[in-house]
Formats: structure tokens, sequence, C-alpha cells
């Protein structure tokens, strides 16, 4: 089974004929699932979906802001925060690693 990616291509036509092909990068949610491992969550609000390392947040971050046009002047700590609340509403628990600092560590998981 060939590993699959989903990307959101949007094509803007103007008056003049012209037109602006926009390819952005895989939802979050998709990253998320990836990162994980698995292709669906659990449905239930007291099941945990899985469990994410604050490593893969942060990687999943930089690479919305690489390639998310709508996401270049927005700052790395508000992607972190924004995708650790995603992970929250997905039942997904964020697990920091033993060596990650602790000033990533407490603005993002708010300790």
């Amino acid at each position: 089974k060939a590993d699959q990616s989903c990307i959101t291509e949007m094509v803007k036509a103007f008056d003049d004929r012209s037109y602006k092909f926009l390819i952005k990068p895989p939802p979050t949610s998709w990253m998320i699932k990836k990162a994980i491992e698995k292709e669906k969550l659990s449905g239930h609000r007291s099941n945990n979906s899985g469990k994410l390392s604050l490593r893969s947040l942060y990687e999943i971050a930089k690479i919305k802001k690489e390639l998310d046009y709508d996401l270049v002047n927005v700052d790395l700590e508000s992607i972190c925060r924004t995708i650790a609340a995603q992970c929250g509403s997905m039942n997904v628990t964020i697990v920091p690693e033993h060596d990650a600092p602790t000033q990533i560590i407490k603005p993002i998981l708010k300790i």
C-alpha cells in the first residue's frame, strides 16, 4: 500500500483570464494522525486516541509554517499552541521528552 499524502489545492481565476494556483500543506489533523500512526481516532471523549511527542508537535508546526502561506507571519509558538489545542480536541495526549528544554515545554503545555 502506497503512502498517500493529502494536500489542499486552490485555483483563483481573475477577470483578465490569468489564474493563481495555490497548494497548501496537508491538514493538521492528517499530520497528527500520521505522527501517532493511526488512520482513525476514537470518537469518544473518554478514550485517549494516542500520544504525540512534543518533538513531533514542533516538527508539524515547522512544516505548517514553512509550507502554509497563511502562517508565514505567525510565530512558531502560536502555531504549536494551536496544534496542541487541536490535539486536545482529538483526544491526543502530548508527551514531553525528557531532554526537551523547559522554555519550550512550559508555554505550550501551560505548566
